[in-house]
Order: C-alpha cells, then sequence, then structure tokens
C-alpha cells in the first residue's frame, strides 16, 4: 500500500489550457484527451469526472478545474470506474488494469493487491457499489470487497458454479440482499450470509426476463430494482419488487447506454442521442436531445444534490445543465488531444501535431479515423468531424511535417487521400492523383507514406505503390518525380527523412530494406541522380528482419531502431563513394558479457536532444537515455520508477528550443522537459537568460541558463568576482542546482553568469538573484 499526496494543476473557466508557465527541468507534463467523459460522481464540494486516461473535478466554489493524473499522484492510467465512499469521505478510482486508488483529503493511497495478483482471464473492474466503510468492486472474475477505512481487500466473492469465475457487471442492494448482474441473467444472495464468499450462497433468478440474459446493469429506485437487459439494437427494461418481474418503456425500447438513479430520480442515456429523467413513478421529467447548440452523445448522466443534470459526453467534456431551466448548460471541456491512442508524434519548436493511424502488418490499410491534433503556444487544436467537415472522407493518417515556409502550417500523409494541408488550423486542400497530375494513383488511391522538407523549404513525399515513388513539390508548386528502381517498383514505402547531406532515406516496410536517394542538389535533372539499398545486416553479428526507424544525430551518424536493438551508419557523407556501407553496432558491457546496445530490446523510436544524447523508445520497455556514443546508460524511465504513462512507446519528439521531449503511446501523450537544448549558431544578449529568477526560498531543482551555443562553456560568480560554479552547456543550454563547489546552497544574493562560446570569440554575461 503506497500513499503520496496530489498535486494539483488548477485549470480556471471552461476550455482551459494545460500549458505549465515556464516548465521546470526534469518536471512531467500530461497531454491527455479530456472530450470523452465515462463517468462522474460527487462529493461535498466537488463533482469528479472521469476519462479513460485520466481524471478531473470541478470546485462547486468557483467552478475552477482541478486535473489529476499520474504525473501529479494519480498511480495508474486507464480509469474504468470512480465512485464516491459518504462514510469515508473517499472517492475510489479503479483502472482497466485492476489497479485502485482512494482519495482522501488529496492523499492517494494505492490497493493494488488485485493488479497484482495472477488471476487467470478477465481481471477489469467493470463498476463500484458504495455501501457504510465498503466498497463492491464488480470484476471480470467475481466481486472485490474493499474496506475503504482500513485500506485493505476485505474479501473475494467467486460466485460461479464449483467456484469458477463469472464476469460481473454490476451489483446493487436492495431489499436485504445483494443484486449481481452478468452476461448470463442475475445472482442475488442474501446481504447478511456469513458466507458470501462461497458459490453456494448465491442464486441465480430464474425468470424468463433475465434467465441467460445479458443484464447489463441492475438499479435500485425507490420500491423496485431494475434490470437492463440490451440487445444488438435495442434495450428492454424490467422492475422488480421483491417477488416478480415487470416489463416498462422508460421513453422507448432503443438502445440504452447507462440507467442511473439519483437523488430520487432515474437518469437513463440513450443511443439516438437522448437524456431522459423519471420521477419516482416513473413519469418524464425532462427529455435532452441538444445542448443548444451541439447533439448529445452521452453513456453516462447523473443528477447532483442540487438538481443540476450532469452529463458526461464522447465529444464535448462534462456538461452540467441547471436545473431550474434546461435551456441553459455550462460546458466543461478541458484542453487536450482527441486521442490517447498515439500512432506518431512530430513537430519542432514552434509545433506538435498527434496522429491515431496504424498500419497492418503486410501494410494494408486498417481503415483508421482522419482525425489528428496539433499543438502550439501551450494549447491544443483538435481536428475531427466537428470541426472540419473533411475529416469524414479521410482515413488512416500516417505522418506530419510542420510546414518551415509558413506560420501554422502543416502536412499530413493519407494512406488513401493523399497529401492533405493544414494552414492556420484549417484543412485547406487535399491533394491526390484525381486532382493533382504529379501524384499517381494504384487502384483510385493515393497511397502517401513519409515526407519531410529539405534545407530549401522543398517538400518531399513518397508516393507508394507506383512507378515514380519518391516526389517533390518546390515553394513555386512545381512537381518533380523520381524513380527508385530497381528497389522500389510499385510497392509500399513508409518513412522518409533527409540527412545533413540532402540523401534521402526511405524504408520499405516490407523488405525492411533502407533506400538512400541523392539528387544531386539538381531536382530538375534526375541524370546526375544516386541510389542505393543498403543492407543492414552485412557485416553485423545480430541480423535482424525489422526496421522501426531511423534518425540522424548531431555528428551526422544514422541511428537505425531494429526489433533487436541500434544500428548505426557512420560517415553517412560517404554512402555513395564506397562499395557497401555496412552499419555498426555499438557494444556495451553489462553484468560482465559483452553486448550490442539494446540486443533484446524492439526500438520503436529514437530522439536526438541538443547534447547528442539518444531517447530511444521501445515496445516494452520504456525509454532508455543513451549517451552521444552510445556506450553509456544515463537514464531509463519505466511505468513503475518514474511518471511515464506506458511502456510501450510508439513515438518521440522533440522541441529543441526549450529541451521537451514528447512520448507518444497506446495510453496517451505525455511530455518531459530534459536539460538539454539545441545551441545557438550565435549568443545574443538579449537571449541568453536564467530559469527560474529569481530563484526564491525553498527552491530545490535546477536552474538553466539558456540561448547559448552547443558546448558553451559557463561560470558562476558572487559580485565580488569569487567563482561558485562553472561547467559545460548541455547543447545549448547550461544547468547549475545552486550549489557552490562544496555542495552548499549558495546565499542569498545576485551571481553573475559569464559563457562563452568554445573558442572564447563569443561572450555574453548575465544575472541571476538567489533567495535562499
Amino acid at each position: 500500500m503506497k500513499r503520496k499526496r496530489l498535486l494539483p494543476f488548477f485549470l480556471f473557466l471552461l476550455l482551459a489550457s494545460n500549458a505549465i508557465a515556464q516548465m521546470p527541468i526534469g518536471e512531467w507534463r500530461d497531454h491527455f484527451p479530456y472530450n470523452h467523459i465515462i463517468m462522474m460522481t460527487e462529493t461535498p464540494d466537488r463533482i469528479y469526472a472521469a476519462s479513460p486516461t485520466s481524471l478531473f473535478y470541478i470546485n462547486k466554489s468557483d467552478n475552477s478545474v482541478v486535473r489529476l493524473s499520474k504525473v501529479n499522484g494519480l498511480s495508474d492510467v486507464g480509469i474504468s470506474a470512480i465512485a464516491y465512499n459518504t462514510k469515508q469521505s473517499t472517492l475510489v478510482v479503479a483502472y482497466t488494469n485492476a489497479n485502485i486508488d482512494f482519495i482522501q483529503n488529496d492523499v492517494v493511497t494505492n490497493i493494488s493487491d488485485i493488479k497484482r495478483k495472477s488471476i487467470p482471464g478477465n481481471k477489469v473492474i467493470n463498476n463500484i457499489y458504495c455501501d457504510s466503510n465498503f466498497a463492491y468492486m464488480a470484476c471480470g472474475f467475481g466481486v472485490v470487497v474493499l474496506d475503504v477505512k482500513r485500506n485493505e481487500v476485505k474479501e473475494t466473492w467467486i460466485v460461479g458454479d464449483q467456484s469458477t469465475n463469472v464476469n460481473i457487471l454490476d451489483l446493487d442492494f436492495f431489499q436485504q440482499k445483494i443484486y449481481l448482474s452478468t452476461p448470463t441473467g442475475i445472482l442475488s444472495a442474501d446481504k447478511n450470509s456469513p458466507n458470501l464468499v462461497s458459490y453456494t450462497s448465491w442464486v441465480s433468478d430464474t425468470n424468463s426476463v433475465v434467465w441467460n440474459k445479458r443484464v447489463s446493469e441492475v438499479e435500485h429506485f425507490g420500491n423496485f430494482l431494475i434490470a437492463h437487459v440490451p440487445t444488438l439494437d435495442s434495450s428492454y427494461t424490467y422492475l422488480f419488487d421483491g417477488t416478480s418481474w415487470l416489463p416498462i418503456v422508460l421513453f422507448n425500447n432503443s438502445k440504452k447506454y447507462s440507467i442511473i438513479s439519483s437523488y430520487n430520480k432515474l437518469v437513463v442515456t440513450y443511443a439516438a442521442g437522448n437524456v431522459v429523467s423519471f420521477d419516482p413513478n416513473f413519469n418524464q421529467i425532462r427529455v435532452l436531445a441538444t445542448y443548444n447548440p451541439g447533439f448529445i452523445d452521452s453513456h453516462f448522466a447523473k443528477y447532483d444534490r442540487t438538481g443540476d443534470l450532469w452529463i458526461c459526453d464522447n465529444n464535448f467534456g462534462i456538461i452540467q445543465n441547471e436545473d431550474w431551466n434546461e435551456w441553459i448548460s455550462t460546458r466543461y471541456l478541458l484542453n487536450g488531444p482527441n486521442t490517447a491512442d498515439i500512432w506518431q508524434v512530430v513537430g519542432n519548436d514552434k509545433m506538435m501535431i498527434t496522429i491515431k493511424g496504424g498500419m497492418k502488418d503486410n501494410w494494408s490499410n486498417l481503415w483508421t479515423g482522419g482525425e489528428f491534433s496539433s499543438f502550439s503556444d501551450d494549447s491544443w487544436t483538435q481536428y475531427d468531424r466537428w470541426n472540419n467537415i473533411e475529416i469524414d472522407s479521410l482515413s488512416d493518417i500516417l505522418y506530419a511535417c510542420v510546414d518551415p515556409n509558413e506560420p501554422n502550417s502543416f502536412w499530413l500523409s493519407s494512406w488513401w487521400k493523399g497529401l492533405i494541408h493544414v494552414q492556420n488550423k484549417v484543412i485547406t486542400e487535399v491533394l491526390n492523383a484525381q486532382n493533382t497530375p504529379s501524384l499517381e494513383a494504384n487502384s483510385s488511391d493515393t497511397y502517401i507514406g513519409g515526407l519531410c522538407f529539405d534545407k530549401n523549404k522543398n517538400l518531399w513525399i513518397v508516393n507508394s505503390n507506383t512507378d515514380k515513388v519518391l516526389k517533390v513539390k518546390t515553394p513555386n508548386n512545381l512537381w518533380y518525380q523520381f524513380s527508385l528502381s530497381p528497389y522500389a517498383n510499385n510497392s509500399p514505402v513508409s518513412t522518409l527523412t533527409i540527412d545533413s547531406s540532402g540523401y534521402k532515406w526511405m524504408l520499405l516496410p516490407k523488405d525492411n530494406g533502407l533506400i538512400v536517394y541523392d539528387d544531386n542538389g539538381t531536382i530538375s535533372n534526375p541524370s546526375d541522380d544516386r541510389v542505393k539499398l543498403l543492407n543492414i545486416n552485412l557485416n553485423t553479428r545480430v541480423s535482424t528482419n525489422v526496421i522501426n526507424c531511423f534518425v540522424q544525430d548531431l555528428n551526422g551518424d544514422m541511428w537505425v531502431g531494429t526489433d533487436k536493438g541500434i544500428k548505426v551508419f557512420y560517415s553517412t557523407a560517404d554512402l555513395f563513394s564506397t562499395a557497401n556501407p555496412s552499419p555498426q553496432t555499438i557494444l556495451i558491457e553489462q553484468d560482465g558479457y559483452v553486448q550490442n546496445l539494446l540486443e533484446f530490446e524492439n526500438v520503436t523510436s529514437i530522439a536526438i536532444d541538443g547534447a547528442n544524447r539518444k531517447w530511444i523508445g521501445t515496445s516494452k520497455a520504456g525509454l532508455f537515455v543513451i549517451s552521444p556514443d552510445g556506450t553509456t546508460e544515463l537514464g531509463h524511465f519505466t511505468e513503475s520508477n518514474s511518471s511515464l504513462i506506458s511502456d510501450e512507446i510508439s513515438s518521440l519528439a522533440f522541441n529543441q528550443k526549450n529541451g521537451e521531449i514528447f512520448i507518444g503511446t497506446k495510453k496517451g501523450l505525455i511530455s518531459y522537459r530534459t536539460n538539454a537544448t539545441m545551441g545557438v549558431e550565435a549568443i545574443v544578449d538579449k537571449e541568453v537568460y536564467a530559469f527560474p529568477n529569481p530563484v526564491k526560498e525553498g527552491y530545490n531543482g535546477e536552474i538553466a541558463i539558456k540561448g547559448l551555443t552547443t558546448n558553451a562553456n559557463v561560470k558562476i560568480t558572487n559580485v565580488n568576482g569569487v567563482l561558485v560554479f562553472q561547467t559545460i552547456a548541455n547543447g545549448g543550454q547550461a544547468i547549475w542546482n545552486g550549489k557552490n563547489f562544496s555542495g552548499e546552497k549558495v546565499a542569498t544574493g545576485v551571481y553573475l553568469v559569464f559563457a562563452s562560446n568554445e573558442d572564447g570569440s563569443q561572450k555574453v554575461a548575465t544575472k541571476i538573484l538567489f533567495i535562499k
């Protein structure tokens, strides 16, 4: 059992940004979607709302919003249910992996017993029912009873015949009995039975309306227990008075999502977009079909003690509908991307773009929806069918790149619809073989893989499954196309990157080969062009058939991530003058054995920071930080030792200006502020500054001196000229822990920072105020 105090992030008013001004070095921040809210619950002074990735609450006193996630205190991600235990004033949070948090007075106590226990089959927690000091967890294998007062598991009920597991979808108490809903009916037992852990205490209801039927919910309302029996396209409800079942039509028999009793009212949400509430006599109180404006898509709704109706929407966050006027609604939609499922995160110091994307192993279409998001000025913009009608016609967006020609502009590739241009948050054009002669189709579809701008602001793309795969669009909108024959004729080509020599590196995903193309700087004259296929296994000890990623470091070397670690092509400028360029593996010593760097890891993404360190994402082992030459492990972030939300990393991207790395996973996007930035070409006085400044009392973090050239020399003195610290910049940023050479915190006062580039030809000075 672990306890930790929440460190809340406060968000005020609607559409509140998740920006954190001057994010400290070594800190994390989440970038989770908050449009899809699955459940809410009420405490005396707060409304808690849960999304699949995180949690937030609304203070009733001032309507301020506080966001909670693994970054600032929760134990996990992937919330499945929440409930409030009134007697113990404790919020119970259940996760999809069966982990559990208790939150009391903003202190989180983790109960990981179910998560850690080896239970065959389904362990998901479907719902929570609180009574007295206990929280009853409806689990995929049975019921777990938690003692909230003692912070422990009290007992586990395995209720199937002969003590077999049963998927418990919901539970409720009614007339001194406990009722469990399952995929095959309803089980019940006396609430006061001394042996609820035994299956012999539980009886199946044999009434035909529930017998051998999927009962998704049981809900106590007034003098009745309600059973919800959904079918493929409809939903039926039945009332139980303790003796017999009677059918009842609640508004209609169309498909329902939830039936919730609260404060003597019943609220039902419908797939058709209605939210309908009833009084204890099942008379309709309110029928809502729109937010005025905006259509309802809700799977959960509930009243609070003041009579306001709270609607958890799949697209618009959580909506507070006033009790006195159903036409007045307040929307709480926190800023974030539109999905937690990240295939790619790409960008630069101006903008980050997230893509859901993805392809099948054979590079056939997944038909993933065309939604994507962009992040700039510490705010997210969502591109979905609600704000861009073109999204409905797009699918399988794979890659993106930010346009250096103009601000607020970027391009995306679709493995179906071609090339997409976004300007000023609007999709302005979709280019394909039907409207752009230089693009080619295969069976009427335009398959675009990687895309990248070169230093001359030309946009290069791979038009896959065609005769001339490589194409370029100039700033003047002229198009040129190039053949990759004999290596890529009518075959898929995915990733594209351009190195410092102007060479175009491309991946053949089916053949797991690397193609390098050189246009010799003359895109209008293909006669002097060169193309080469690289053998990733040439002269290496460990062979592989899977290439996942590649990136050039600051020394000009190309680092290639495979399913068996890392391989490096050195001296890439000499590729075409070398007969058979071969990669090298980096040998490291670990536990007394010499092995290849990350030989046993599936490397999914590599990013290079301003100090030329390698940040390496893997499919199972989290995020590694490796020294510039690859021989030393400098750090290793995992779910268990950090705020990293998943050990399965799908994509990495750096904001090199502030050193923030964005980490894409299937559970969501998170970022971390590293201590390195990209160095500037020349020191400019007004762009060199220290952060934080002033350094206030109680601050124990790192102090950054920013805006330096790569590997700048930095010295810090007091006002009397006494040297207290000196260092070499990490890329373009120097780090000081606020201590002198003796390891003591420096005294209150002004400290002078003197920095120069490596040869001393450029110098700058700035000041730091230190308050001890």
